[in-house]
């Protein structure tokens, strides 16, 4: 059986072993025809505690984490704090919030602590179990979230490093889009294939792209054209970008209406006037600071590099 694009293409172009590329809309697709009829219980097992304590840990390992606290620590004062600060300047507090797939919980419990009505899923009982242990925070099974009226519908849904995993794209975006109020918003991070790049132009760049290359796990490897055209067949015509962490990633608020923007001024007021916000909002700006300073270093120490070779 030859897979097929989520756009409905059935005629893909070879691009390496693993993959095939859509023309029509610019994504990767897996090769495999097998994950098309992949279970929910499979993608259970395969994220599973053994994923996160076992597999996960081995690759932080090389990071200095040497505990699965070391690698929570580690998300707190990188990704969700950085996910965090940008989700604070379009989302009030107070908000409803839904974390789908949330992998370690960082996040969930950083905007819990914010103030936000925040929830998470993942596919792992056994998982969600140790999430609501370590974090405190509620946690639940993907196929139990249904909106079945406005006052239960999200102000903001988000999805990191979830969609490229996903067996059926178009399905889990109809979910979305009833799990979300009509003005909500949409978070997402994932991979960015870079369209029309062949597999060995980007292995001559060394690119980071080929770090995304994982069959199995991402499934389909949308460029930024493939990403908006979903998109916007569900509605999301405005598309805000936002930094990306890591260079081959993006990261984007998606809205079916303009999006709210809140000033660092608005969004201090905000946080500033909720006691029970206080710490949680100090903590997040100081790890902000931080990361800005860390940012300055590394282009001074580019500048003095370039000078040092011209001299």
């Amino acid at each position: 059986m030859t897979p097929s694009c989520w756009c409905g293409n059935h005629d893909l172009l070879p691009w390496n072993d693993d993959y095939a590329r859509c023309p029509a809309c610019e994504t990767l697709v897996e090769n495999s025809a097998s994950f098309s009829s992949a279970s929910a219980s499979d993608s259970a097992s395969l994220y599973d505690e053994s994923y996160w304590l076992g597999k996960m840990a081995a690759l932080y390992k090389s990071m200095g984490c040497n505990s699965i606290d070391d690698i929570l620590l580690l998300h707190y004062r990188e990704r969700a704090a950085h996910w965090a600060a940008h989700i604070i300047r379009h989302v009030e507090p107070g908000a409803r919030v839904l974390e789908l797939g949330c992998g370690l919980g960082t996040l969930t419990r950083w905007l819990c602590d914010l103030g936000y009505r925040a929830a998470a899923t993942e596919l792992n009982p056994a998982w969600r179990a140790y999430l609501r242990r370590k974090l405190g925070i509620t946690t639940l099974d993907p196929a139990a979230v249904t909106a079945r009226a406005d006052d239960e519908r999200y102000d903001a849904v988000i999805a990191l490093d979830v969609l490229e995993h996903l067996a059926d794209p178009v399905g889990e975006m109809e979910r979305i889009s009833a799990a979300l109020k009509p003005g909500g918003t949409l978070i997402l991070q994932l991979p960015e294939y870079p369209a029309g790049t062949s597999h060995a132009q980007l292995a001559a760049q060394e690119h980071p792209f080929l770090g995304m290359l994982l069959p199995g796990e991402h499934l389909f490897l949308y460029s930024r054209q493939a990403l908006a055209a979903l998109l916007v067949r569900f509605g999301f015509t405005h598309i805000l970008r936002h930094p990306n962490l890591f260079p081959a990633d993006t990261f984007l608020f998606a809205a079916r209406q303009a999006l709210p923007e809140y000033s660092p001024e608005q969004v201090e007021q905000r946080f500033m006037a909720r006691p029970q916000s206080l710490t949680a909002y100090a903590a997040l700006k100081n790890a902000m600071e931080l990361a800005s300073a860390w940012q300055n270093y590394g282009r001074r120490l580019q500048e003095l590099e370039q000078l040092v070779k011209r001299s």
